[in-house]
């Protein structure tokens, strides 16, 4: 049996709007409705603070531009200079 999870805000008129469903005309379904927990987001986190936002680069003896050169570097077409 496969499974569709689509999210839906509900309509002014208590109703759902869905898109058009892989399934034949006829065909019975099983309908669950889950209502979805209001997350809080606290405005006052500061991402700057964040451990991860700190960590500061490393050494590499990776070539300057292998970002923005990739796919040169990697299937062997000329290197840039």
């Amino acid at each position: 049996m496969k499974a569709y999870k689509y999210y839906s805000e509900v309509n002014e008129d208590g109703k759902l709007d869905l898109p058009k469903l892989p399934i034949e005309k006829g065909e019975m379904v099983e309908v669950i409705i889950l209502p979805l927990e209001k997350v809080e987001v606290d405005e006052s986190f500061d991402v700057t603070q964040d451990p991860v936002y700190q960590m500061e680069g490393y050494e590499s003896n990776a070539p300057e531009d292998l970002s923005s050169n990739l796919d040169k570097y990697l299937y062997g077409e000329e290197f840039p200079t």
